[in-house]
């Protein structure tokens, strides 16, 4: 939503830049900042926040809900929180969350004063518009043109908008003129080009943009600041934004990766029908998430939900690897009945196998994570978290897994020898 005094620019950038849109978006700000040192601006991407603000059609990463039944409390508050939100590193673009306008004229009519009068609240509405801002009661035609007659007082009405109280008015059906000071009460108050509600409540939106930190170590700081923050009687807060989505995006996706992985659990039971070689194969499937966390702090992406669903993908890909190894193993154990031989064996021939699906998804993932193109700050957190997670998955497959199945596999040849010897 655009308001009368505020403008939107859209900027497509070039093509092959040697800059990310933040460092440009950093440098735009300063310029403004130099050149008109009055204007408050916002900047955002049209893709905002990656996938983050998606999720809940906002563009702020971090916002302060306000809520509260004072409006005018409540624009003091705002305005604190806007000042405080502005002393925390790497927020930028700072908004307090409404647009003051013109002063709003309220007029009360006076039931004694009018009946006194013989007028009707109508009559008195109909009065003040036609002495403020004229009325249209016909139309002229000219030619195919269908033109209003506005009818409307001398140009001396401008000072009477400044004494609004003196303000004469014509009645034909008592055939009088009376000021509006002796038909209602006049005062002004502070207005607003709009209030926002939500649950019934007032709500305003203190919000801020985020410049070379990550959301999650951003939120944090605007929550200690909110545990500190002294709030007047009848007033709440809650930390909201892209941040509040995120966290809600979080959770869901923390059920998919459970459902996937006991999805995957219960398929490995049904092929190797053993319990214990299925988490043999889940624990080295679950410990490639680590290597996701590892490469993005290696390349200073922040975690998201780019990065999550990333993290998801690399399920499916690094059990099928570690599937190929123990598979095998399986098979060379029942030919020749020597464990040692047949994990050593396993790995030597399934290495190129592993080796060549893993190296060829690298690969794919790499143009995407090296990315300077439109829409690359999107994307990149999945492909590096995909790259970090296979990467690490090589390790696990041809040296964890085959150990932990090595090691089952030999205690529960000599559990089941102890009896025997007995």
């Amino acid at each position: 939503r655009v308001h009368p005094n505020e403008g939107d620019f859209l900027i497509s950038l070039k093509s092959g830049r040697q800059r990310s849109v933040y460092e440009i978006m950093d440098e735009l700000r300063t310029f403004a900042e130099i050149a008109e040192p009055r204007l408050e601006t916002e900047l955002f991407q049209v893709l905002p926040d990656r996938l983050n603000s998606d999720l809940a059609g906002e563009v702020a990463p971090i916002a302060i809900k306000v809520w509260g039944n004072n409006l005018p409390l409540m624009q003091e508050v705002a305005q604190q929180l806007a000042d405080s939100l502005e002393t925390i590193a790497n927020i930028e673009d700072v908004y307090r969350g409404y647009n003051p306008s013109e002063p709003e004229l309220n007029i009360r009519v006076l039931p004694e004063a009018a009946a006194r009068f013989g007028l009707s609240v109508k009559d008195i509405n109909r009065a003040v518009r036609m002495a403020l801002w004229g009325e249209s009661p016909t139309h002229v035609l000219s030619g195919l043109k269908n033109i209003p007659l506005r009818l409307q007082y001398k140009k001396d009405r401008e000072r009477y908008l400044a004494d609004v109280q003196r303000l004469p008015l014509y009645f034909p059906q008592i055939q009088r003129v009376v000021n509006l000071d002796e038909l209602a009460e006049i005062h002004k108050s502070p207005g607003l080009a709009d209030v926002e509600h939500d649950n019934l409540s007032l709500i305003i939106n203190v919000s801020g943009q985020i410049s070379g930190r990550d959301l999650g170590s951003v939120a944090r700081d605007v929550q200690q600041m909110l545990d500190r923050f002294p709030l007047p009687q009848g007033i709440s807060t809650q930390l909201g934004g892209a941040y509040e989505s995120q966290q809600n995006a979080f959770n869901e996706l923390m059920l998919v990766l459970l459902a996937g992985a006991m999805m995957v659990f219960t398929i490995l039971l049904f092929e190797f029908r053993s319990f214990r070689i299925s988490i043999v194969i889940m624990m080295g499937t679950m410990l490639a998430v680590t290597g996701v966390f590892v490469m993005l702090w290696l390349t200073g992406i922040p975690f998201d939900i780019s990065a999550f669903m990333g993290m998801i993908m690399i399920i499916g890909v690094v059990v099928n690897n570690g599937i190929l190894v123990i598979d095998y193993a399986e098979y060379y154990l029942k030919e020749h009945r020597d464990l040692k031989l047949a994990v050593l064996t396993a790995c030597r021939v399934r290495l190129r196998p592993v080796l060549m699906t893993s190296l060829s998804t690298i690969t794919g993932f790499l143009p995407l994570a090296l990315s300077q193109g439109q829409g690359s700050e999107m994307l990149r957190p999945l492909a590096v978290a995909m790259i970090g997670g296979i990467s690490l998955s090589i390790i696990l497959s041809l040296l964890l897994i085959p150990t932990l199945y090595f090691w089952v596999k030999n205690r529960s040849a000599n559990f089941q020898m102890t009896p025997a010897n007995g």
